[in-house]
Formats: structure tokens, sequence, C-alpha cells
């Protein structure tokens, strides 16, 4: 708003921009606990079993150079995998039954395992999904739905503009009424913008659910924009 005797008249307000994405990316978790086993060394060849065997099927999905054999991951149904071998449990047996000669029943071991495997190809993560969920001691503990880097990016640039335009909206919407101006000369000859302040951001860019229908994610961003027009 101009003050008194201002060559200018000031228009201070906010846009507010929107976008929403279906995720493209999702990272599944797994985890692989054992039985109880007699010894450490069985405990841990259960494990090194059960990765071999995840390993078997997430392998057919990772794409390579066939001449560098360079990992690609941004042509990959899977473009990150691994695994993490958590400490192996020790549990102290205890019997209901009294021993007779009063030993300690000996120790069993657990082994656990975590396996992250992130997929761009949602088909091939339904398939490998069930066939994870038919191995023993295998369990899915959560899925990670997100947008890549790329998509991000371009969402973050569109989510920009769109709050741009809606404080340009609103500052022609002002001065057509305050100054009786209609909006295409306004915007071709009286508008000048003076400054441009981006506000805080508001989003859902990844969302954990144990489902496998990826969601849609959603971009929010306020703008303070100043614009100022000759009298």
């Amino acid at each position: 708003m101009a003050s008194v005797g201002s060559p200018t008249f000031e228009i201070k307000l906010q846009g507010f921009g929107n976008s929403i994405h279906r995720a493209d990316c999702a990272m599944l978790y797994l985890e692989f606990e054992s039985h109880e086993v007699a010894t450490t060394a069985e405990a841990s060849s259960l494990v090194t079993t059960a990765a071999n065997a995840i390993r078997t099927l997430v392998i057919p999905y990772i794409s390579r150079d066939e001449v560098t054999g360079e990992f690609l991951p941004y042509s990959s149904a899977i473009s990150r995998y691994s695994i993490s071998r958590l400490p192996i449990d020790t549990w102290q047996q205890r019997s209901i039954v009294k021993v007779e000669d009063g030993a300690e029943l000996p120790p069993v071991y657990v082994a656990k395992a975590a396996f992250d495997t992130q997929f761009r190809d949602f088909t091939v993560l339904n398939e490998l999904v069930t066939q994870f969920s038919s191995m023993d001691n295998v369990a899915m503990k959560d899925i990670k739905w997100y947008l890549t880097d790329a998509t991000l990016n371009s969402l973050e640039s569109k989510t920009r503009k769109n709050a741009a335009r809606g404080a340009l909206i609103g500052a022609v919407d002002y001065a057509q009424v305050f100054l009786d101006i209609e909006p295409l000369q306004f915007q071709a000859a009286k508008l000048r913008i003076v400054s441009v302040t981006e506000g805080g951001w508001s989003s859902s860019r990844s969302i954990e659910r144990l489902r496998l229908e990826p969601p849609n994610l959603k971009l929010e961003v306020e703008v303070d924009a100043v614009f100022q027009s000759a009298l």
C-alpha cells in the first residue's frame, strides 16, 4: 500500500503452490530371524543361507554395463540392495523340568539380519514380496515410498512456479481494483517485482506404510512477494 505522496503503489502478498506426484521409488525393509540353534557358527550359517537366497532373487533385476560391469541404478528395476548382519543374540535356556544333576542347560543362539532393497519398478516389487513372504523366518518390516532426486527436483521447480503465479495473479487482481487498470496493461507496462522471499515448505516427500500400492506425495510452498506499480 502506497504512502501519501508516493509515486508508486506497493502490493505485498503471499503466493501458494502445491504439486502432487505418485511415489516413484520404494525401499523395502526385510528382517531375518533364525530359530534357536546350539552354536554361533550355526547361527551365522543360517544368516548366510538366508542372505544368499534373497540375493539370488534380487540379482536378476540389477542392471550392469555389459562392458565395464558398472552398476546402472537408473535403468535397474532394483537400484539399491544392502545386508546388515545384526549381533547374534544369546539366550540362556531354562527348563521347566528340574535338571537332576543341577546343571544349567546350555545357551542357545539366534541370528538376525536386515535387508534393504530399493525398487524403481513396482511390478518387480510385488513379485519379489510374494516370494520373500514364502521364505522361512523372513518378515517384511516396512516399505518407505518416496520420490527420486530427479522427480523431486522437477516437482520443487513446478511448485515454486505455481506459488509465483499465484502471487502474480493476486497482484494483478488488487491493481485492477485499486488502480482501475486492465490486467493486460498492468502486466505489460505497470507491474514490477521488488522482492521475493521463499517461505517454508510443507511436504509428504516420503511415506512409510506396509502396503504395495504407491501413494501420492505432495509438496507445498509459500512465497512472500512485493510488487510495485507507477501511479
